[in-house]
């Protein structure tokens, strides 16, 4: 059973509008930290989340799993822990969860509402 991010087919995983896809997300490993973007503006509406991105006027809308993993975006986070408290949460296998939540990251970040700060100090 596919983890269902958005109303859309996956692995589109997010509803949107405006630019289509030109970046990906393969370079990212669970050690890599993502937090919300400054600029975008979110409101909840019955447990998920639109998300306007004012700079170039978009919005954009997550369903139950994706309103989920936007608030868990508010503070930085590992793409790693992402998925563990996705799982943790739904009824998803790992390996669905991952590639999910990576697509779901990725369109999110090609429409500037994330940000990637890469992988965390070596301790």
């Amino acid at each position: 059973m596919p983890l269902p991010l958005a109303p859309v087919d996956m692995p589109t995983a997010f509803a949107y509008h405006a630019r289509s896809m030109s970046q990906d997300a393969s370079s990212w490993s669970a050690e890599t930290v993502v937090v919300a973007a400054a600029g975008p503006v979110a409101c909840e509406v019955d447990g998920a989340f639109v998300i306007l991105e004012p700079e170039a006027g978009c919005y954009f809308g997550t369903e139950r799993v994706g309103a989920f993993v936007w608030r868990l975006l508010e503070a930085p986070i590992s793409v790693g822990a992402i998925c563990r408290q996705v799982v943790d949460a739904f009824e998803v296998a790992p390996a669905q969860c991952e590639a999910d939540v990576h697509a779901f990251l990725r369109e999110l970040h090609v429409h500037r509402l994330i940000d990637v700060r890469g992988e965390p100090a070596a301790s």
